[in-house]
């Protein structure tokens, strides 16, 4: 049977348009982003910190994690405020997981962050446990330690804290860019390792030449740099 290329180029065209209706919603899907897990991070005790100290380390730690783009996290302070006032009460007087389950299951979060923190003299110890608002057991686990003489060592152990815990929760290895060191601290590190080591070798060269002439009773002491 005959058929004019008219009526082909037609058939061609319709089914290159189903194609692509086909094919267009699956794309659409696969670009659109991941939803956000919604988490409130809530205290589960801190002991050996003041109360401005225990604020500004949950406030540095939800911070961190938030950049995670698959989770947003909240405070337990935060999150009382959007609650109705029956429930803000409720929260107030919460002594277990499961209260704060429930009430944080009705405003539409996924997880519960449990975080406890010890600090003895200048040693951190911190401890999160992961929780889904419809599940008495717990998901993950993160404990992580760490001895900070300074502010800026205690905000890097913030961060690498909050690095594992939002690995854990997106189940995700990746590193936010915010999260991540800074080449040039890298290369700092790296230019300290490469003086301390030419330090080092001129030391031994300097030593050498010194006790050439008789033979050493002991090895030579490393140097003491300040």
């Amino acid at each position: 049977m005959y058929s004019h290329p008219k009526d082909k180029r037609n058939t061609t065209i319709l089914l290159l348009v189903a194609a692509v209706t086909l094919v267009a919603p699956r794309l659409s899907a696969q670009d659109a982003p991941k939803p956000s897990i919604k988490a409130v991070l809530v205290s589960g005790g801190v002991a050996g910190m003041s109360a401005g100290e225990s604020e500004s380390f949950f406030s540095s730690f939800k911070d961190k994690l938030s950049q995670f783009p698959d989770l947003a996290v909240m405070l337990k302070a935060d999150f009382g405020k959007g609650l109705k006032k029956e429930d803000k009460a409720a929260l107030d007087k919460c002594e277990d997981v499961a209260c704060i389950q429930s009430l944080a299951a009705k405003s539409g979060f996924q997880r519960v962050l449990l975080l406890r923190v010890t600090k003895k003299n200048s040693t951190y110890q911190l401890q999160s446990d992961e929780f889904d608002v419809k599940r008495p057991q717990k998901l993950s686990g993160i404990t992580d330690n760490a001895v900070c003489a300074s502010a800026d060592e205690v905000n890097l152990f913030i961060r690498k804290a909050a690095i594992k815990v939002g690995q854990a929760v997106t189940h995700d290895t990746s590193v936010p860019e915010g999260l991540q060191e800074s080449r040039s601290k890298l290369w700092w590190y790296v230019g300290s390792a490469v003086v301390v080591g030419v330090a080092v070798g001129v030391y031994f060269i300097v030593e050498h030449k010194k006790g050439s002439s008789s033979t050493p009773s002991s090895l030579p002491l490393p140097p003491n740099f300040p």
